[in-house]
C-alpha cells in the first residue's frame, strides 16, 4: 500500500496532475476493500473516506468536502475524466448553508490556492464548488492512507492482505521478478 501512496507523491513531484489524481482517488478503493470486505464498493470508500479523509478537510467542525462528494469526485473522474460531482441545485434559502448542501463540481489548480467551498449563482441556477490545489488534496488523500495504514498493519488480519495485494514487477534475466 505504501508503494502506491509513494507514487502518488511521484506523480504530485512531477507534476503529472491527471495521474496523481487518478491514484489518489484509488487509495480509498484500496484501503476500503481491506478494512470492509463485505460492504459494496460505494459504501465502503464513503465510510473510510468519512473517517480517515475528512479530518483533513474539515475547519470548524465542518467538512468541506464528504466521504460521499469524494466519492462521486472518484466516480466522475475515474469513469469519465470530469470534475463536475453532482449536478443537483442547493435548495437551502440561507447562501452559507446551501454552499455546504450539495457539492456540483471540484475545480483544481496546479498551484496552491487557499481551499474553499464557494457558491456562484446565475439566472436563478445555484452551484456550488469546492476550489483546491491537486498537490493538495491527493497529499491529503494519502496522509489518510498512511494513517489507515499505521493502524492496519496492528491488526494481523488486515496486515496479511497489505501483504498479499499484487505489485507491478521487473522480470529478470533468470525469469525472477522483483516488486516496484
Amino acid at each position: 500500500m505504501k508503494h502506491l501512496v509513494d507514487d502518488v507523491r511521484r506523480a504530485v513531484d512531477a507534476q503529472c496532475w491527471y495521474s496523481a489524481l487518478t491514484l489518489a482517488l484509488v487509495l480509498p478503493d484500496a484501503c476500503a476493500k481491506i478494512d470492509l470486505p463485505g460492504q459494496n464498493v460505494g459504501s465502503r470508500y464513503v465510510a473510510w473516506a468519512g473517517q480517515y479523509f475528512v479530518p483533513y478537510v474539515t475547519a470548524g467542525g465542518r467538512p468541506f468536502v464528504t466521504g460521499r462528494e469524494l466519492y462521486r469526485l472518484r466516480c466522475a473522474f475515474c469513469h469519465a475524466g470530469d470534475l463536475e460531482v453532482e449536478d443537483h441545485v442547493p435548495v437551502e434559502a440561507e447562501p452559507g448553508e446551501a454552499m455546504f448542501e450539495v457539492l456540483n463540481e471540484v475545480v483544481l489548480f496546479a498551484n496552491a490556492v487557499v481551499p474553499s467551498r464557494a457558491m456562484s449563482s446565475s439566472n436563478e441556477a445555484r452551484r456550488t464548488s469546492y476550489v483546491v490545489s491537486v498537490g493538495e488534496l491527493c497529499e491529503w488523500i494519502c496522509s489518510a492512507a498512511e494513517d489507515w495504514l499505521e493502524i492496519a498493519r496492528q491488526d494481523a488480519g488486515r496486515a496479511t492482505a497489505i501483504g498479499r495485494l499484487r505489485r507491478i514487477a521487473w522480470m529478470n534475466q533468470d525469469a525472477s521478478r522483483t516488486p516496484i
